[in-house]
């Protein structure tokens, strides 16, 4: 995908504007620590996703049999919780770089 592509996505999304032009927009835009603070929240959102789907997909395929697999849905909720926190992290730092990374504006 070129620069050109992805301004064109931007453009056709004027939902991510809209998310750039709300407070919480605007404070990730003018902090210097808010858009890495994101970023380590959307890895922390998919390494609980990951891990907790990862254990119970590798207990279904048989590794570690003598483990129940039962007692591996209480871990569920953090995979929802990653889930979910990926997706906020995901739509703000999207909206971030999509439109405002001048990268992507000179590029293409």
């Amino acid at each position: 995908m070129t620069g050109t592509q992805i301004m064109d996505l931007a453009a056709a999304h004027p939902t991510l504007e809209w998310i750039k032009q709300t407070w919480i927009g605007e404070f990730v835009r003018s902090s210097t620590w808010a858009f890495p603070a994101l970023q380590s929240l959307h890895f922390i959102g998919m390494t609980l996703l990951i891990g907790v789907v990862g254990v119970i997909d590798l207990r279904v395929l048989g590794v570690a049999r003598g483990l129940p697999l039962h007692p591996l849905h209480r871990f569920l909720p953090l995979a929802f919780f990653g889930f979910g926190l990926n997706l906020l992290t995901g739509i703000f730092s999207s909206a971030m770089i999509l439109t405002s990374t001048p990268s992507i504006r000179v590029s293409g």
